[in-house]
């Protein structure tokens, strides 16, 4: 199971550079070793304990940076377009507002709702599967405008 984890936030950090590479901003979802993945239960804004250590220590590399970071906010396919995408909203703005109470000055935070339109694992059929698109994906960009849709 670890291995398929450890699969899947790799491909995720990579989908996710490559749809920024495009534009040019080098952004990326690692920090100092740290990934900008936070996990969220099913229809949840609440930062658990290993959301709340790894907010911790994004907001204490982002501290010592100029740059700026986008936070998008996932859901996974179960429910309404329209629900799905205020609570992926709602996510991000949690992760934006941890951050900011880390120490991150919020201008330098963006924040974006995609609902369940950039699934992890699409067509998700099993609770673990469904688990892993309920997510916010923390993006730096050093010295760069964050990319918008």
């Amino acid at each position: 199971m670890k291995r398929i984890t450890s699969y899947f936030l790799v491909a995720l950090s990579l989908a996710i550079l490559a749809g920024c590479a495009s534009l040019g901003l080098g952004g990326t979802s690692k920090f100092n070793g740290t990934s900008g993945i936070i996990m969220f239960q099913n229809d949840s804004t609440t930062l658990n304990t290993a959301g709340q250590s790894t907010v911790s220590k994004l907001a204490a590399y982002l501290r010592k940076t100029k740059g700026k970071v986008v936070v998008e906010g996932h859901t996974d396919a179960n429910g309404s377009a329209k629900y799905n995408e205020a609570l992926s909203l709602r996510r991000a703005n949690t992760v934006k507002a941890a951050l900011a109470r880390g120490g991150v000055k919020a201008d330098r935070i963006a924040t974006k709702g995609y609902g369940f339109t950039k699934l992890a694992v699409a067509n998700a059929k099993t609770q673990a599967e469904h688990a892993k698109n309920r997510r916010a994906v923390v993006i730096f960009y050093n010295s760069c405008k964050p990319c918008r849709d």
